[in-house]
């Protein structure tokens, strides 16, 4: 997949969630990516780096009033020593956000 296929994929993502007022991570966007594209190769530093450029443009452009935080997550071994951002609606309380086990789909 070419980054100008992936970008798109990424906008998209982002305005679903977006509508549907849910708060995400990368991890997130990748892990749906991945599940609704089998077979392609989505590289989650390239998710990430297109969430982070283009989640606050596309929910000021679409007045969806979305926010970022840090949030600790779980680094896939039980402990939680990592941080992330969270997007995330501004009446949505940061502390409700369960999926704090940011671990990635397998690709391919």
């Amino acid at each position: 997949m070419n980054s100008k296929q992936l970008k798109k994929l990424v906008k998209q993502a982002l305005h679903d969630y977006m509508v549907g007022r849910m708060a995400f991570t990368s991890v997130d966007i990748c892990n749906y990516l991945r599940s609704e594209n089998p077979g392609e190769d989505i590289r989650m530093r390239y998710v990430s780096e297109a969430v982070r450029k283009n989640a606050l443009n596309i929910s000021a452009q679409g007045v969806h009033m979305y926010e970022v935080s840090y949030i600790k997550i779980d680094d896939g071994k039980g402990s939680l020593t990592s941080l992330t951002y969270l997007y995330h609606h501004i009446d949505f309380d940061v502390e409700n956000y369960m999926s704090r086990d940011q671990v990635t789909l397998k690709t391919l």
